[in-house]
């Protein structure tokens, strides 16, 4: 037999509050990544291991991937 739980009463408007809430977060570590950014460049720089590829040799390098592990 399934018995329901009883919910209690959600605060009131919590989507309003979150979604502000939210917003203010993004905005404060957005601004927090951009000095961080300008006081140390190195620290976002690309490393040695970090290639940029196209979707395309990507998928063939995952393709490979799948082939070598069957």
């Amino acid at each position: 037999m399934v018995r329901l739980i009883v919910q209690k009463e959600p605060l009131k408007k919590p989507g309003k509050r979150r979604r502000s809430n939210m917003k203010k977060r993004w905005k404060t570590d957005a601004e927090w990544f951009e000095e961080d950014a300008r006081k140390y460049p190195e620290k976002y720089e690309s490393k040695d291991d970090e290639v940029k590829v196209t979707s395309e040799e990507m998928e063939k390098h995952l393709q490979d991937f799948i082939n070598k592990t069957d």
